[in-house]
């Protein structure tokens, strides 16, 4: 019986020797699985990444190549393209309920921002699949969204991003420099699910881009128009 039960227990020891070598071997691409999952659902749209590195013992990584593709009707293939993300994350958490994020980082975003000639842009699109977002209480800070992993950001960085926007019924493409973005405490106190953050930072992203093209692009654009329509003017006066 002793030797039985050793032979089990030992078998038990092989299984989860076994179980803990498959995680820690395939961390990156069990991570990289998981955004494009939690992403896709989050954006109604597909969501790809390049590549990921995880390093345990720093609790660093590194997130390459992460794109969100447009929606359908759209002539670009994507809306987003963010080039490298370091995420820096409290290692004492990650046995805990809730994983706690210290910092990340996007470096060189890219938005490409489409103007439709029905007067439907791309970045629209995205924000009413995420649910509207801008939200108070719990959706504002992320809070809620079921069961499953729940995380926390304290602090997450846009920096050295540009928009590209192609405005179709102006039949202009103009290029812009997407403002600093800084959020903190996504998640609130409890956490939130990776759909509901994924959720808050690309409706953030999205609504600081879009303002941005309306301010900037589409002003020029107006400000081009009235150019126009003033020296057409003055040459209907002359005549």
């Amino acid at each position: 019986m002793k030797k039985i039960l050793a032979a089990g227990l030992l078998l038990l020891a092989a299984l989860a020797g076994a179980g803990v070598y498959y995680l820690v071997t395939n961390l990156d691409a069990l991570v990289e699985s998981a955004i494009e999952t939690h992403g896709s659902a989050a954006a109604r749209t597909r969501v790809k990444v390049g590549g990921v590195r995880i390093d345990l013992k720093e609790g660093a990584s590194t997130i390459r190549g992460l794109t969100v593709a447009n929606p359908e009707g759209f002539e670009a293939p994507l809306a987003f393209s963010l080039d490298e993300l370091t995420v820096e994350v409290a290692t004492d958490s990650l046995t805990e309920d809730v994983i706690v994020i210290d910092r990340i980082v996007v470096r060189d975003p890219e938005v490409f921002f489409e103007l439709r000639e029905d007067g439907r842009s791309n970045l629209e699109e995205i924000e009413q699949g995420l649910g509207g977002g801008g939200g108070g209480g719990a959706k504002a800070s992320g809070e809620g969204g079921g069961p499953g992993p729940r995380l926390i950001i304290r602090k997450l960085l846009f920096e050295g991003g540009r928009i590209e926007a192609n405005l179709l019924p102006l039949k202009r493409q103009e290029e812009l420099k997407l403002p600093r973005i800084v959020m903190t405490d996504l998640g609130g106190k409890r956490g939130a699910t990776p759909e509901g953050i994924a959720r808050q930072i690309l409706g953030t992203l999205t609504r600081r881009a879009s303002a941005e093209v309306q301010k900037k692009a589409l002003g020029r654009a107006a400000d081009s128009l009235r150019r126009e329509a003033g020296k057409a003017l003055q040459g209907l006066l002359g005549r």
